[in-house]
């Protein structure tokens, strides 16, 4: 694994448990809704999943070969989207 997308990884997993509590505003379903609907309206899949910090906190980044992306917080079974954009691309750590 190159040290760019470890760099990478590590910054998603902050900015994810940074805004978790700033998720509670956003907008928030069951997570197996919530990832079938990135699914369906964006072809959004999974690209990483990282621990949080507290107990039952997770993050998860999906992504769409369009360039969609989306990062979520997850607590227990409740996943909210804390930020969203397009024109995304993969660094290979090239």
């Amino acid at each position: 694994m190159s040290w760019r997308f470890t760099i990478i990884v590590a910054g998603l997993l902050v900015l994810g448990m940074t805004l978790v509590a700033f998720a509670q505003n956003q907008s928030c379903a069951p997570i197996a809704h919530l990832m079938q609907w990135l699914a369906q309206e964006y072809n959004e899949f999974p690209i990483f999943a990282g621990q949080g910090t507290q107990p039952g906190q997770r993050v998860i980044v999906t992504r769409a070969d369009s360039g969609t992306w989306t990062v979520i917080a997850v607590s227990g079974d409740v996943a909210c989207m804390v930020a969203s954009g397009r024109q995304s691309k993969m660094d290979k750590g090239t």
